[in-house]
């Protein structure tokens, strides 16, 4: 009795051409009776390869994400997920029906940071941050809220990073102010808040102790209304004193009276301590250099201001008949009608400037500054020849001296 049952010199084994004891469904035909060479298994597998070229393809095979290739015989690829289709995958993956990944909520490749939420497709690593809308868009870990350093509830128009996401820390504001807060760092400062008289600007409007500017000292005491050395528009200027006790201000001053218009004092901490004068040039070339304010300067303008014109291109003085006027706030700090040797005013001379001495007058200076017969035209000696050319006598910032 011959073992090989239809006596064929061969015995009849499952197929596993890959020899990964997964067989084909397949038989094959063996020289020996024990089914153990190669390509050869005894007894089926419970489920069949579905590729037995291959001996990394059989069921229960490890699946590689996004090959291409079903190596675990499901009939789909593991794919790398992505919910919310936003090219953002989460680190994790998903069974696809197909080899190509590309169904929705399906990616062939991994993002290079992962999504922190996979449901909504607007939140992902590389989203825009949404200031305080209590999510984190960008997937940083942290909500970006307004700027509110002081706490005064006015934010300053920039963003700082938070923790969490309410926005609610200290320094962090979830609403943004209709202004914006000028001195973050103090919270007694934000547009509305009451004005003190402490050489701050606390309401934010660009003058300082503008509501106690009955208390202050100020008033001309020198102008050149016609130049020697060349144009007007060039040599120009005028001063005033600051006769209060205390150093002032004169941020938010608004100077009127010239040939045209008229500007404002920029809002950048012009200080004038007690008994100091203050030089205004139409050039920097004006006064020899002397100069404090150059009101033809558009580099005085701040790229926002609460003010207005802070300078002005044609701003001049006149030969005469001109009141030159200086407000602060509500109050008229000095007003002065000058002519030109009428009235008891001092004629004009070319180069020379029109003093009010305050050793004369300072108890009463912006009084007196109203009589032209107070006004002297001034030593036009060597002393005072300020640029050096005998073209311009005055004294700017420092006591002057009549003839």
């Amino acid at each position: 009795v011959c073992a090989d049952i239809d006596c064929d010199g061969f015995e009849e084994c499952y197929e596993d051409a890959d020899d990964d004891t997964h067989t084909s469904g397949s038989t094959v035909l063996s020289a020996n009776l024990v089914c153990t060479d190669s390509g050869e298994e005894a007894t089926p597998s419970g489920s069949e390869d579905c590729n037995d070229g291959s001996a990394s393809i059989y069921p229960g095979a490890p699946e590689v994400t996004a090959d291409g290739i079903d190596q675990d015989c499901d009939n789909g690829d593991q794919c790398y997920e992505d919910f919310d289709d936003d090219t953002y995958t989460t680190g994790g993956t998903v069974s696809s029906l197909n080899l190509s990944c590309a169904d929705t909520g399906e990616a062939s490749t991994e993002s290079g940071t992962a999504d922190c939420d996979d449901t909504d497709a607007a939140v992902n690593p590389g989203a825009t941050e949404v200031t305080a809308d209590g999510i984190d868009n960008d997937c940083d870990g942290f909500e970006q809220c307004y700027e509110d350093f002081d706490d005064d509830t006015y934010t300053t128009g920039s963003t700082v990073s938070s923790a969490n996401l309410s926005c609610a820390d200290s320094g962090e504001a979830s609403t943004e102010s209709g202004t914006v807060d000028c001195d973050d760092t103090a919270g007694s400062v934000y547009p509305g808040a009451s004005e003190s008289d402490n050489l701050v600007d606390d309401d934010c409007d660009d003058a300082v102790d503008e509501d106690f500017a009955s208390s202050k000292v100020l008033f001309l005491t020198e102008f050149m209304p016609e130049a020697g050395a060349g144009a007007d528009a060039t040599y120009e200027w005028f001063e005033v004193f600051n006769g209060t006790g205390a150093e002032i201000y004169l941020d938010g001053l608004y100077v009127e009276g010239g040939g045209a218009g008229a500007f404002y004092v920029s809002p950048e901490a012009w200080s004038m301590p007690d008994g100091s004068y203050f030089t205004f040039c139409a050039t920097a070339a004006a006064a020899n250099g002397s100069c404090d304010y150059v009101y033809r300067d558009a580099t005085n303008q701040p790229a926002a201001s609460a003010l207005g014109a802070t300078y002005h291109a044609n701003w001049a003085l006149t030969d005469g008949g001109t009141t030159l006027t200086l407000t602060l706030g509500a109050v008229v700090m000095d007003a002065v009608t000058y002519e030109d040797g009428t009235s008891g005013w001092p004629s004009n001379t070319a180069g020379v400037t029109h003093l009010l001495q305050i050793s004369s007058h300072g108890a009463s200076g912006a009084t007196d500054n109203d009589t032209g017969a107070n006004w002297c035209e001034h030593d036009s000696s060597a002393t005072y020849d300020y640029i050096g050319d005998a073209t311009e006598f005055g004294s700017p910032q420092a006591e002057g001296a009549c003839p």
